[in-house]
This record gives C-alpha cells, sequence and structure tokens, in this order.
C-alpha cells in the first residue's frame, strides 16, 4: 500500500491539539492544508497515516475502524480502498507483526455483498472487479491461513528455462 507521510504532521498535530475532528471533515486550518491541490487535507489520503498511528498508538485504533466503516459505506472506489486496508490488517497479522485485533468479518461481509451488487449490476468496471477478485480471494486465504504468504505477496521464482533434453553426460 503507497503512504503519503506528507499526511503524518498534520495527523499528529490534530491529535495533540484535539483537532482531529476539525481535520476530518476538511475543515482544517493553514497546518492541515494540501499545497498540491491548495485546499484542505484528502480524507482518503489521511487513512494510510491514521493506520500507521493506528499500530503504534492504541488510543487512535477507535478512530481507524470508525473511518473504515465509513469507507465501508461510500461509493466503489472507497469500498475498494477499505477491502485494501483489510488485506493490508490481516497479512501483518498473519506475519505476528504489531497489530491490533478488531472483527473484520462485518465489515467485509457489507463491503462485499455491495460490490457484488455493483458487479451483477454492471457497474463495477473490468479494473474494479480485477480489484475486487484480487482482495477478496486474499483476504480470504489470510483468514483461513491455509495458504503461504510468500506465495500471495512475493513475486514468482524465475523457471529455468534452457532446454534440457534427459540427462546430460561430459564428454
Amino acid at each position: 500500500m503507497g503512504h503519503n507521510f506528507k499526511y503524518d504532521e498534520a495527523l499528529i498535530y490534530a491529535i495533540e491539539h484535539d483537532e482531529l475532528n476539525q481535520i476530518m471533515n476538511g475543515l482544517g486550518k493553514y497546518e492541515y492544508e494540501d499545497k498540491n491541490i491548495g485546499g484542505p487535507v484528502q480524507h482518503i489520503a489521511l487513512m494510510a497515516s491514521i493506520y500507521k498511528y493506528a499500530l503504534e498508538n492504541n488510543s487512535i485504533k477507535g478512530l481507524f475502524i470508525e473511518e473504515l466503516e465509513n469507507l465501508s459505506k461510500s461509493d466503489i472506489d472507497e469500498k475498494l480502498l477499505c477491502l485494501q486496508y483489510l488485506l493490508d490488517h490481516l497479512y501483518l497479522k498473519n506475519k505476528n507483526e504489531n497489530t491490533f485485533d478488531f472483527e473484520i468479518d462485518e465489515i467485509y461481509d457489507e463491503v462485499t455483498a455491495a460490490l457484488n451488487i455493483a458487479r451483477d449490476n454492471k457497474i463495477l468496471s473490468e479494473e474494479n472487479e480485477r480489484f475486487l477478485e484480487f482482495y477478496c480471494k486474499r483476504i480470504e486465504y489470510l483468514k483461513r491461513g491455509t495458504v503461504r504468504k510468500r506465495r500471495l505477496f512475493d513475486k514468482p521464482k524465475k523457471r529455468d528455462t534452457r532446454n534440457r533434453i534427459g540427462p546430460q553426460k561430459n564428454k
């Protein structure tokens, strides 16, 4: 998952000054403005910073879960982003990294049901359908814990492409 570190400072400043609701609602002061777009910091762009900070500090994990639930009730792209965060969280949890626990099944079921309805109604683009299949397949594997993580996330090994016929003898 790509991470935009320019939002970390704004997020930490908002948490320290009890102005988190302002930054999440786009009502930020100058410290929260994204100079690339000339306006308030984008709500979705803060998710990576919130997740990173929630891994380090349990006091903000409730905010991450709340924002994840908000994403699950939004448009198609935000629902796919929600699946991406669920996948990343399960992956870190299966690697026994420092993660926090929360119940993902309800959010996962809600998001996949909505996206499957959109797919059945031909609302999803081909690219979004591929993302949906990719995320759902890997989330299911990680929930069951039946597949080695290397196969899911690492690049495949190169195959030996030399042309060999039978055993080779040295002359």
